[in-house]
């Protein structure tokens, strides 16, 4: 079933004398990540010690760009430049959606079935800070 979610690429500073390479690469990631549907995101940590892409649309979209030759041929050359690289696919969505009210319910009814809340709190809505600390 496909969800709304986001796929992050992240990753860490370039190892030394790689530099000019990581900077090459991230100008193919651009065309890369240009050539699916959506637009994607490029943020960066303040200092600068790390930073990330993200692009969101439905899972099953994003899982075809994340395992398509292209993507893995980038990923394979950033790996060599970079530290740290990670790709994760994050399901979710805008808070007032659907999305993260099943998720909750799902995550309530895992802590019902495991004993850590009674089906009656399961049911309560609970904010995930409620829910975390009664497990």
């Amino acid at each position: 079933m496909a969800r709304d979610a986001a796929l992050i690429f992240s990753y860490g500073e370039p190892f030394p004398g790689r530099e000019s390479d990581a900077v090459k690469l991230m100008s193919q990631a651009l065309g890369l990540l240009q050539s699916r549907p959506g637009v994607p995101e490029y943020y960066t940590a303040a200092d600068n010690s790390a930073d990330f892409l993200m692009i969101r649309g439905r899972s099953d979209e994003l899982m075809q760009f994340r395992e398509s030759n292209d993507t893995q041929d980038f990923l394979n050359k950033l790996s060599a430049v970079v530290r740290d690289l990670r790709v994760n696919l994050y399901y979710g969505g805008p808070a007032s959606g659907g999305e993260l009210e099943q998720g909750r319910l799902r995550y309530a009814q895992a802590l019902s079935e495991m004993g850590y809340v009674s089906q009656d709190e399961a049911a309560q809505e609970l904010t995930w800070p409620e829910a975390w600390a009664r497990s």
